[in-house]
């Protein structure tokens, strides 16, 4: 059933990680998939549906301790570390990480009520982040913490001209 994957897996010197993003791909990696998918050699998969029970089936079917299970948005992030995530790679962390990091020590540690906290305000930060475009906000927001990040290059250069003056 995964012959093709095994095949990539076997043909690098380094891990293959799946990457579930049906807004961009058009296409939603199931359970069962990614369950082939793993027994094929696959490292771990990086779920950006925002679909928490899908997560959940993840980890439900793919019955390999070593695999790594990685939320790829910060708008569920909370759930997905409750459900077993071992990591985050998620937008808002582009522009103010310690938050992210902060919620996973809260994690870490058992502090539900403050996990729970610092994940509204991660929502409110993403939220900010999508008034428009969101790599031109983010520069804008690095800019606005003092950090240089150069500028962004076309179409975006005149989104971020732009937005200096709002």
């Amino acid at each position: 059933k995964s012959k093709s994957f095994k095949k990539l897996v076997e043909s690098v010197d380094i891990p293959v990680y799946v990457y579930n993003n049906p807004k961009t791909s058009g296409n939603t990696v199931t359970s069962k998939m990614l369950e082939n998918m793993a027994q094929a050699g696959v490292a771990g998969v990086k779920d950006s549906s925002f679909d928490l029970v899908n997560f959940y089936l993840y980890e439900i079917e793919v019955d390999k301790p070593e695999f790594s299970f990685i939320v790829g948005t910060e708008a569920v992030a909370l759930g997905a570390f409750l459900s077993g995530a071992q990591a985050a790679i998620c937008g808002v962390a582009n522009v103010i990480p310690e938050s992210l990091h902060k919620l996973w020590e809260h994690v870490q540690k058992k502090e539900w009520e403050l996990a729970q906290e610092v994940q509204l305000q991660v929502i409110k930060i993403r939220k900010i982040m999508k008034l428009g475009s969101t790599l031109t906000n983010c520069y804008a927001i690095l800019k606005m913490r003092g950090i240089d990040a150069g500028w962004p290059r076309l179409p975006y250069l005149h989104r971020f001209l732009f937005s200096q003056y709002l």
